[in-house]
């Protein structure tokens, strides 16, 4: 049997775990049962195949995109004239998070259906780290675009008073703190995960003391306010409350003949694009992790197969939202354009600058050369 396949299987034992003896026995029975019975050919199943192409073949191409476009991002947000802007700092933690999240979670999956190593399962340290900064990194994505959503808000409700709170400072404090945060609340990985033997092998999964108490009941909600249904309530209001004020300022500039401030707009509407974005491209794994919140069983072996398959496009979709920040602000943001091709320029004005002063050198020493050569022949005469 694989160790792609075994460990979604165990994975899905791990989460789907009943904490009362009845509907524990009867989910134990299904688990051990059918995993077993549907090993011998998974190939046969269509939902496994196309979860092992989403992994195999998508996968990477989301995870090189992501990572060129956060890097990408970084660099503008911070070599550019957008680094006095309060969002760059947001931004830029962002960028951040999101190559984090696909580098731990979204590598670890092709390696996985790749090659068959689970990356978890090697040793009891990486387990715990791994989850540690996976889940870090999701949570404080979803945050980040909290905060600078917010900071929009205050832009564009009190222009005046926002160049006193929406400070480049601020921004830096509220990243930082809520890394912390998030970090001591994500912390418990460190002592509720660790590996251990489950068919014959080992696996990264949580410790029996704390499933029961701590996995179902408590972290798996935490869990998904923290990453899904918080940030969501959030976002939605704070983006209303974000495009009603933008057209009232819009109607109202229409009506005098003024034109305002386009750096600023170009930014609030690039902002609100990515917040909009996250929010589509996350709420299917959201859905996802709810209903499973309540699926104790699976009917058979096709199910745990076509769970395999649900699981795959809802992670994918999610990950390409941590992939396509870079593409969004290029398309929403006339500013972000407008530095990037500076920042373009400046790379190809100093290429060009650097062979320039090499043809300069390498004229310099032939001209000398030459003198050379015209002082000894007269000396010679």
């Amino acid at each position: 049997m694989t160790t792609t396949i075994s460990t979604f299987v165990t994975d899905m034992a791990n989460s789907t775990t009943n904490d009362t003896s009845d509907d524990a026995n009867v989910s134990d029975s299904t688990l051990t049962e059918a995993p077993y019975n549907m090993w011998a050919d998974p190939d046969n199943y269509v939902e496994h195949r196309i979860a092992v192409a989403l992994w195999k073949y998508l996968c990477p191409v989301v995870i090189l995109i992501g990572v060129v476009g956060s890097v990408l991002t970084i660099m503008v947000m911070q070599g550019t004239g957008m680094k006095r802007t309060t969002p760059s700092v947001y931004l830029t933690f962002l960028a951040t998070a999101d190559a984090l999240t696909l580098l731990t979670g979204a590598l670890r999956h092709w390696i996985n259906y790749s090659w068959e190593i689970d990356i978890r399962d090697l040793m009891a340290w990486i387990c715990k780290t791994h989850h540690f900064v996976l889940y870090l990194c999701i949570h404080l994505s979803g945050w980040l675009l909290v905060a600078v959503s917010i900071d929009r808000v205050i832009t564009v409700y009190l222009p005046l008073q926002a160049r006193f709170i929406s400070t480049k400072r601020n921004a830096l404090i509220i990243s930082t703190t809520m890394v912390i945060i998030l970090g001591a609340i994500n912390s418990h990985w460190f002592l509720t995960y660790s590996v251990s033997f489950n068919y014959g092998e080992l696996y990264c999964q949580f410790q029996p003391i704390f499933e029961d108490s701590f996995d179902l009941r408590v972290w798996m909600w935490v869990d998904l306010a923290l990453s899904s249904a918080l940030p969501f309530l959030i976002l939605i209001v704070s983006n209303i409350m974000i495009s009603v004020q933008l057209a009232r300022v819009s109607k109202q500039r229409n009506e005098m003949g003024s034109g305002g401030n386009d750096n600023s707009r170009s930014m609030t509407v690039m902002l609100l694009s990515i917040s909009v974005v996250f929010v589509c491209l996350t709420l299917p794994m959201a859905v996802y992790l709810t209903t499973q919140s309540f699926s104790y069983e699976y009917e058979n072996s096709q199910a745990i197969w076509r769970d395999e398959m649900t699981y795959a496009i809802v992670s994918n979709i999610a990950y390409i939202n941590n992939a396509i920040n870079f593409f969004l602000y290029c398309v929403s943001g006339s500013k972000f354009r407008g530095e990037l091709a500076k920042l373009c320029g400046k790379k190809k004005s100093r290429k060009a600058n650097n062979q320039s002063m090499s043809v300069t050198r390498m004229t310099g020493v032939s001209e000398s050369r030459q003198s050379v050569k015209t002082v000894t022949s007269e000396l010679q005469k």
